[in-house]
């Protein structure tokens, strides 16, 4: 973990090449501990561990903007796991977890579209479009309001409804390839992975204008998973 000053922190119990996620309110970590051998809550404000009940290693996590709930993508089932009480939920469902719109699921549906699913397990809302690739996962907004998506050149941001609310052309270099969209770094900005020739491949994009500008990256980890919260 870094933060913004540069100062750097190991999870020494954390299982490598596994999903760690930064709770919005920067109090908890989400990661699969090595040493319990699954998915566990750390308050890093009290030290404080919750174990989460997990039959996989491999997980997808990703809390509820309030911090409130943590979700974990298992095979064909959401465990969501309530941070304050222990509660926890199971939702059964086969496609890919993508993140939150409020206090709702946001998940892959089947090859090209998104659905947003209530914690009883209903289906609120469908968005399905050829321009939403499955292999282009959509990303979701801190406050859980937007979806990004990359879609060819362009920047699809859809609603809680699932209707597309723009479509943002990012201003990249003209041998930038948007493969993929990482987070949402702000209720403005995403992170980009656009490599190209003689250019960076990381890019903030400001997701009302598409203004870009290149952020450092290590060659190694770009095209994978990026976590970003604050601690």
């Amino acid at each position: 973990m870094v933060d913004t000053s540069g100062w750097r922190w190991r999870l020494p119990d954390a299982l490598p090449e596994t999903d760690v996620q930064v709770s919005p309110d920067g109090r908890k970590l989400a990661y699969y501990s090595f040493a319990r051998m699954q998915v566990v809550i750390h308050d890093v404000t009290t030290g404080a561990i919750l174990p989460v009940p997990t039959a996989f290693y491999e997980v997808r996590l990703s809390f509820s903007p309030d911090s409130r709930y943590l979700a974990m993508e298992q095979t064909e089932e959401v465990v969501v796991t309530d941070t304050r009480s222990g509660t926890v939920i199971r939702i059964e469902d086969d496609e890919s977890l993508l993140g939150w719109a409020g206090g709702h699921l946001v998940m892959s549906h089947s090859y090209n579209g998104v659905k947003i699913v209530a914690l009883d397990g209903s289906v609120i809302a469908k968005a399905q479009a050829a321009e939403l690739e499955s292999d282009r996962r959509p990303a979701v907004s801190p406050d859980g309001k937007e979806i990004a998506v990359a879609s060819g050149g362009r920047v699809l941001v859809l609603g809680q409804n699932g209707g597309v609310l723009r479509k943002v052309d990012a201003q990249l270099p003209p041998t930038a390839e948007l493969r993929r969209i990482y987070r949402w770094t702000g209720p403005g900005e995403v992170l980009l992975y656009a490599p190209g020739y003689r250019s960076a491949a990381v890019y903030l994009m400001n997701v009302l204008s598409g203004a870009t500008r290149p952020v450092p990256y290590a060659p190694e980890v770009a095209g994978d998973d990026i976590t970003i919260g604050a601690v």
